[in-house]
């Protein structure tokens, strides 16, 4: 199980297969969110919001896991494409496993994806430069695709602990679990 100690705090991925889940990485919205975002019936969160018809040009990143249909992050992105008049779509794309993952994106030049359970640790080694935070903490969540050049980050630390170090919360010495 990847974990470091960053400011203090030491952190850990905790992915599902590593152990008896605590809480699943599950992003359920509330009734009230849901009511927000009318959708077809039986329709995916991405075809709540679409930035307009995909195209040959278009570019395409998504939201990568398993399970991943429950996401609101495309519904979030193709607002933002469509408000900024973007050709570019964002889609939830479950995937087997990394390679199959890495033979899809690669067929239909994916620009890019938000990586999540059970991929931030699998895809690790199939990508070509990973900063340096990600390489401490052994998971990356961002994935951008320049060509055949795939890069990788972990903005997961740093979304955890800006907040907390906002709230002057002391981190030294304790211990926390990404899950």
């Amino acid at each position: 199980m990847p974990q470091a100690t960053i400011d203090g705090i030491d952190i850990q991925y905790v992915v599902e297969g590593s152990g008896p889940p605590l809480i699943r990485n599950h992003m359920v919205p509330s009734a009230a969110a849901a009511a927000t975002w009318p959708m077809r019936s039986g329709a995916t969160p991405a075809a709540r919001v679409t930035a307009g018809p995909i195209t040959g040009s278009t570019r395409v990143a998504c939201v990568l896991g398993s399970p991943v249909r429950h996401s609101l992050s495309p519904a979030i992105h193709n607002a933002a494409f469509a408000a900024a008049g973007r050709n570019a779509v964002y889609l939830p794309l479950p995937a087997v496993g990394a390679d199959d993952f890495v033979a899809f994106a690669r067929a239909i030049g994916l620009k890019g994806a938000s990586v999540t359970i059970p991929h931030k640790i699998a895809l690790f080694d199939r990508v070509d430069d990973v900063d340096a935070l990600a390489r401490r903490v052994g998971a990356l969540n961002t994935l951008k695709m320049d060509g055949a050049r795939w890069s990788a980050r972990n903005t997961d630390v740093e979304g955890f602990l800006q907040p907390l170090r906002d709230r002057r919360v002391p981190l030294q010495g304790r211990r926390a679990s990404i899950l």
